[in-house]
């Protein structure tokens, strides 16, 4: 982000800041964007629950109420996309926060992501050809 300092505020304000750039990003990239769009039919809605998300996460404010699993659980996703969406909320993390504040981001977002993979892509000894 040019012409932007970075900040090291976490608040609603920044969040909604971290949000908007981030869907932008990953409504425009190769992999992300396709699955959003057939995924997201209300992007007005969509972003404002995913700043509920956020807040909640970030500042326990108690403002997302849905469950992220379930949602998810319904996607074409596949495990190699949580690579891409880290990555792409890594540098957009980067770009919007201080060193400090883009980290918190970052961990919050690796343990989701970790989570929702784990959940979604258990792993299955037979399925590997490992015995059980």
């Amino acid at each position: 982000m040019t012409g932007l300092a970075r900040t090291g505020t976490i608040d609603e304000t920044t969040i909604a800041r971290l949000v908007d750039t981030f869907y932008a990003r990953a409504r425009a990239d190769a992999q992300l964007g396709p699955v959003f769009t057939a995924a997201v039919e209300d992007w007005p809605t969509h972003m404002a629950t995913l700043k509920a998300f956020w807040s909640s996460v970030m500042l326990r404010s108690g403002r997302y109420k849905g469950n992220p699993f379930a949602v998810h659980k319904a996607l074409p996703l596949q495990p190699e996309l949580f690579a891409v969406w880290l990555g792409l909320w890594r540098a957009t993390t980067g770009d919007i926060f201080t060193p400090e504040a883009a980290a918190l981001f970052d961990q919050k977002a690796l343990q989701i992501a970790q989570s929702l993979k784990a959940g979604l892509f258990p792993f299955r000894p037979q399925e590997a050809g490992a015995p059980l």
